[in-house]
């Protein structure tokens, strides 16, 4: 046998490449449909799903109403769930 066996041995921690390139696929749709959002959506979401602010936190962030956080928000989700449909059942 040439070269090292240990080569040929998978990473019992590694992740399968076929999950592993349909994540990154995952995240490429993510992040396009993130970029179409409006500003202010984009904001919002990155605020709170991504950055874990809470509604008041993000309202300060944004200087803007609470009210104004979650309607951006709400927006911004239903457009993201509309946009990746496809990508998740």
């Amino acid at each position: 046998m040439d070269g090292d066996p240990l080569d040929n041995m998978g990473d019992p921690r590694g992740e399968d490449p076929s999950r592993q390139a349909m994540r990154v696929e995952a995240s490429q749709a993510i992040m396009a449909s993130l970029a179409k959002l409006p500003l202010r959506q984009q904001q919002a979401f990155m605020l709170r799903a991504w950055e874990g602010l809470s509604v008041a936190e993000t309202a300060i962030a944004m200087r803007c109403s609470q009210g104004s956080v979650k309607t951006h928000y709400s927006r911004a989700i239903r457009a993201l769930r509309n946009r990746l449909k496809d990508h998740w059942p």
